[in-house]
C-alpha cells in the first residue's frame, strides 16, 4: 500500500477526524504543515494522539503506511509537550520496547527528558516495576538519565528530589501522582543545584544552561 500525498495547502481546512486519518494514509511522507497543524490543536489532539500511543495493535502493524502512525503520534505527542502528554508518551515508550519498534524506542529517552519533571514520578514507578518487562524499564532508566541531563545533574540526583518530595505533585485523574512542569519549578530546579554543597562546582555552572539547550 503506498502512502497518499497531501496537498499543503489544503490542511487547515481539514477536520480533526480527517487530520488524523492522515496518519493512516500518509506513511512516512507525513507533511510538514500536517505536524504544524496537529502542534496548533494541541489541546484538541493529545487525547486522540495519546489513544494511538497505547493502543498495542497500532505497535505491531508491519505494514506500510500504517507501521508509521505510532512513531507519528509519539513525536507529535513530544513537541506538543506538557505534562497532558506524558501518559501517551510513558504508553509509547512501553509499547516500542516490547514490540522493538526501533525507531521510536531509540528516540523516546530524549523525548522524555525533555517532557521535564512532569514525566519523572511514572518513570520511577516503571524503573522500580519488577513485574514489567526489562526491555521497558531500561528504556524509562535511559529517560531519567536524559531529564538528569536537561538539568545538568547526574540522574540519582533526580531520583533523590523526588523520594525526598522536593519536587510538588499533584494527582491526576488516573491516580497517579504528577509534577507539573512550569517556569517556577525549572528555577527553583536549578536554585537547588546552585545552593548545594555536594554538587560539583562545574555541574553548578552547567545547570542554568540544562534546560535551554534541549529542544523539544
Amino acid at each position: 500500500m503506498e502512502p497518499t500525498p497531501v496537498a499543503a495547502t489544503a490542511i487547515t481546512s481539514f477536520t480533526d477526524e480527517r487530520l488524523l486519518d492522515l496518519l493512516l494514509s500518509a506513511g512516512d511522507a507525513l507533511p510538514r504543515e500536517a505536524v504544524e497543524e496537529f502542534i496548533r490543536r494541541r489541546d484538541r489532539m493529545i487525547e486522540p494522539l495519546s489513544a494511538i500511543c497505547r493502543d498495542p495493535r497500532a505497535w505491531n502493524e508491519l505494514e506500510e503506511p500504517l507501521s508509521w502512525r505510532p512513531l507519528h503520534a509519539t513525536f507529535i505527542l513530544g513537541a506538543i509537550g506538557g505534562p497532558a502528554a506524558v501518559p501517551g508518551l510513558i504508553a509509547a515508550l512501553r509499547h516500542s520496547a516490547v514490540a522493538d519498534h526501533d525507531r521510536v524506542a531509540e528516540m523516546i529517552p530524549s523525548i522524555l527528558g525533555s517532557s521535564g519533571p512532569a514525566a519523572l514520578p511514572p518513570l520511577l514507578a516503571l524503573a522500580r516495576d519488577r513485574a514489567a518487562a526489562w526491555s521497558e524499564r531500561f528504556e524509562a532508566i535511559l529517560s531519567i538519565a536524559a531529564l538528569a541531563a536537561r538539568l545538568g545533574v547526574k540522574a540519582d540526583v533526580v531520583y533523590y528530589w523526588a523520594q525526598r518530595g522536593y519536587l510538588p505533585t499533584r494527582r491526576g485523574k488516573s491516580g497517579r501522582r504528577w509534577v507539573p512542569l512550569t517556569d517556577q519549578i525549572k528555577a527553583e530546579c536549578r536554585q537547588r543545584i546552585a545552593g548545594s554543597n555536594k554538587l560539583p562546582q562545574h555541574v553548578k555552572w552547567q545547570s542554568p544552561q540544562g534546560t535551554e539547550r534541549v529542544a523539544v
